[in-house]
């Protein structure tokens, strides 16, 4: 159907909106495929009336204006988007396309797949990474250095002197996801809202990832040739096939990775041409190039009707709302529940229970809610004022964020998840203490606390359902060899809040134990490198709450005896304070170690009593405080690397 002039206008109007609250917002109103069915139509409109295209149409722009609240970045080589296939027929087209554009009949196209994340250029100079900024409009984007910079799988240096601009897509895996579910709508959300934050801190603590996709600075003759090159300068690279030009070829691999597993989202598969003399002949629009398009899987969109909304509570009191819906059948799978992720999402969507809804599964293990298809239900979703647990008036709103908590320790979802996560293999890694272990131990009210675990005899274990003699024995066994872990794994297990695994092993390595660690001040914990505010603070809190210190007291008195540290190598450095800037030769971890190994401390900041400052290349304002404190008396000692080495480390 055709639209009037005025329809397109406001269509237009409509469209950068959504790619604002898209882009700069971290917030999406409607579905993918909604804005892609006006996106289409708007398109069809400028291609009927080429000379009416209004200057300020999505399809003369990539994303939207950067924020000013960033330094912006000049893109040599323009960050374009990509041109949307919708089904196997625009795939054809697409080959068609490329018959007409050239005359070469022998080449081979390069397949992967498309990760729902955001788009971002690197810049790597003398073999350090030097700048990133985000695509922006695809002319002018966001320098966002500093937040590239705490993803740990992207490496500072590489083996490559030469200028080289690499492009990747940065993105939070989803098992990391559910770590912040609560917080955010989706995975593309948090981590565009992470990239964009002022403080890096914050920016680490959502676990960015990146996979690297592609090089403007390249000179190789593939793309293929490219991504392997990347991979072998140790770059995470996006998974990459080189297939013959041969339709029937590339559709079936389009068919695996559609129906692959993969630890991030992906909407789709992208397929280049991969010659690169190819790909400049056929050359670009204003916006995508042509030798390239994005596959986008189908995201397959179904109406029930909500039947009941569930809370359910974590492991530290978060709740969160699950959708009960009328079972239905979504590509493939029979759905009974949806995720609602947070109050915030609950709210923006309107949804009540009753009402008929539009769930979609586009490769989420839970499918989601995404909008209301008829709005026919009475029974408003609200915060729940008690805990659906512990019955408790125990629900807060979580200070600076959007989640609700409830803040009765003793309740007993959070004690059976807490539980839960103690015996995991990343933490004491107890054998045989599964979650069904666990239930029945809780139900049969062997346990209520960890402590308890180290308390358990033969009898209480013998005459439970699916326990025998050697089932016993082992997991005696199991529980008995986990009191000798290491301390960053206890640290972990007690699951203090915003202490992961491996910020647990960072303070691990300043803490030797219990009492060290509990009796630090939020200070001396700040002065940790990687150890933000709202680390420190959930750590003293912690320490103080009288119920983690009868659980600590406990934990001993049973015989956890968190297994030593590595012995120092000297302790010559006891009591001397090093302060690392710039950049080293070999990666930072590897001369913190080395001054620790000697009994030397690392602190952060550079104040009047420092002892050492350790200085690399591009040192900046760490070295003018430290010569300007030495100005007005201090004595702080400046050296490099080569000097800490070779004169101030004992050989």
């Amino acid at each position: 159907m055709s639209i009037s002039h005025d329809e397109y206008l406001n269509l237009v109007k409509k469209c950068n909106q959504l790619n604002i609250d898209y882009y700069q917002n971290n917030q999406s109103s409607v579905t993918d495929k909604a804005y892609d069915q006006w996106y289409q139509k708007l398109k069809r409109y400028e291609e009927h009336h080429p000379l009416l295209i209004a200057s300020d149409s999505p399809t003369q722009n990539v994303g939207t204006t950067p924020d000013s609240g960033f330094a912006q970045y000049e893109h040599k080589e323009h960050l374009l988007s990509l041109s949307n296939a919708f089904n196997l027929e625009d795939v054809e087209k697409f080959f068609e396309r490329i018959t007409k554009q050239t005359t070469h009949t022998n080449f081979n196209i390069s397949i992967e797949p498309k990760i729902d994340g955001c788009a971002v250029s690197i810049i790597y100079e003398n073999g350090k990474l030097k700048l990133a900024a985000t695509r922006g409009n695809g002319k002018i984007g966001e320098v966002v250095t500093h937040n590239i910079k705490t993803i740990g799988s992207l490496p500072q240096r590489i083996p490559f002197l030469s200028p080289l601009e690499i492009r990747g897509e940065v993105y939070i895996s989803t098992k990391n996801f559910e770590k912040m579910k609560s917080d955010f709508a989706n995975p593309r959300n948090a981590a565009s809202g992470a990239l964009r934050q002022l403080d890096p801190k914050v920016t680490k603590e959502r676990y960015l990832d990146i996979f690297i996709y592609g090089s403007s600075t390249s000179n190789l003759a593939s793309h293929y040739d490219t991504i392997q090159w990347l991979a072998s300068l140790n770059f995470p690279v996006i998974e990459t096939k080189q297939l013959p030009n041969d339709l029937t070829i590339v559709k079936n691999e389009i068919s695996k990775i559609q129906t692959t597993s993969y630890n991030v989202d992906i909407d789709g598969a992208v397929i280049k041409v991969d010659n690169k003399q190819l790909q400049h002949e056929m050359g670009t629009t204003s916006k995508a190039p042509k030798w390239a398009v994005a596959f986008k899987f189908p995201e397959e969109e179904v109406i029930t009707t909500l039947e009941a909304v569930e809370f359910q509570v974590g492991r530290t009191g978060v709740i969160t709302p699950v959708a009960h819906v009328t079972p239905v059948n979504v590509s493939g799978a029979t759905v009974q529940r949806a995720t609602l992720h947070n109050f915030d999402e609950i709210n923006r969507l309107n949804i009540h229970v009753g009402d008929e809804i539009i769930i979609k599964r586009a490769g989420e293990v839970i499918p989601k809610i995404v909008g209301v298809s008829k709005s026919i239900g009475k029974i408003k979703i609200k915060v729940p004022t008690h805990c659906p647990s512990c019955g408790q008036d125990s629900i807060r709103k979580i200070e600076g964020q959007i989640a609700y908590q409830c803040i009765n320790p003793q309740c007993p979802a959070q004690i059976k998840e807490r539980i839960k996560h103690f015996c995991s293999k990343n933490a004491m890694g107890i054998d045989g203490l599964g979650d069904a272990i666990v239930d029945q131990l809780l139900t049969e009210n062997k346990i209520k606390t960890v402590a308890d675990l180290y308390k358990l005899t033969r009898n209480d274990l013998i005459h439970l359902e699916r326990f025998g003699e050697k089932s016993t024995e082992n997991l005696l066994s199991a529980i008995e060899n986990s009191k000798t872990k290491p301390f960053t794994n206890i640290l972990f297990g007690l699951g203090i809040p915003f202490i992961g695994e491996v910020s647990a092993n960072i303070i691990a390595n300043h803490f030797k134990n219990f009492s060290d660690l509990f009796n630090a001040s939020e200070d001396q914990l700040l002065e940790i490198d990687q150890i933000g505010p709202k680390m420190a603070n959930a750590i003293t809190t912690t320490a103080q709450s009288e119920s983690f210190k009868s659980l600590i007291t406990e934990l001993i008195e049973a015989g956890i005896k968190p297994m030593a540290s590595k012995k120092a190598a000297s302790t010559e450095l006891t009591g001397k304070t090093f302060v690392i800037t710039g950049t080293l030769s070999r990666p930072r971890t590897s001369i913190e170690a080395l001054i620790k190994d000697h009994g030397g401390k690392v602190v952060k900041s550079v104040s009047k009593s420092l002892n050492y400052l350790v200085v690399g290349e591009s040192a900046g304002s760490k070295l003018t405080k430290a010569q300007t404190l030495n100005e007005a008396g201090a004595t702080i000692t400046i050296i490099n690397e080569s000097t800490l080495i070779k004169d101030i480390v004992p050989s």
